[in-house]
C-alpha cells in the first residue's frame, strides 16, 4: 500500500509541475501613447495648438527608460514625422512634438497614428501596446 500511495504522490506531483513554466518575472520598461488626461477613444490623443500635435508618452513602468526614443506620428495624408521622446522615469510622461499638422488632412477630421520608441531604443521594452490611433476633429 506504501508502494501505491507513493506512487500516487509522484504522479501527482509531476501532474502539477507539468504545467508549471519559469517565467519571465523581470520588469520591462513600457512605453505608451497617452491619451490627454480625462479623455478617452482616439479623440482623447488630439493634443494640438498652433504649432501642431503633441504626444504624451506614458512610461506605465516602475524601470526608468534612460535612453531617448523615437516616436513617429503617421497622419492619414501619408505624411510621417518622426521626434525625439526624452528619457523619463519610471511612471511618468513625456510629452514629444509639436508634430507639424499636414495641409489636406482635416477632410473633415484628421486621423494620425502614434507608434513610442518606433526604431526600438529600448530593445527590452514591452511589445504590443506602442500604437494607437487617433483623430482631431475638424
Amino acid at each position: 500500500m506504501s508502494h501505491l500511495l507513493s506512487t500516487g504522490v509522484a504522479a501527482l506531483t509531476l501532474t502539477l509541475l507539468a504545467g508549471c513554466e519559469p517565467k519571465d518575472t523581470a520588469e520591462r520598461v513600457d512605453l505608451v501613447p497617452a491619451r490627454a488626461a480625462g479623455s478617452q477613444g482616439p479623440g482623447g490623443f488630439c493634443i494640438r495648438d498652433s504649432q501642431g500635435l503633441s504626444v504624451r508618452v506614458r512610461n506605465q513602468s516602475n524601470i526608468d527608460a534612460l535612453q531617448v526614443t523615437q516616436t513617429r506620428v503617421r497622419f492619414e495624408t501619408g505624411a510621417v514625422v518622426t521626434l525625439p521622446t526624452a528619457p523619463m522615469p519610471g511612471g511618468s510622461f513625456a510629452v514629444t512634438g509639436p508634430f507639424p499638422i499636414p495641409a489636406g488632412c482635416f477632410n473633415p477630421d484628421c486621423g494620425f497614428e502614434i507608434t513610442v520608441n518606433v526604431t526600438g531604443t529600448l530593445p527590452n521594452e514591452v511589445s504590443g501596446n506602442n500604437t494607437e490611433s487617433g483623430i482631431c476633429i475638424g
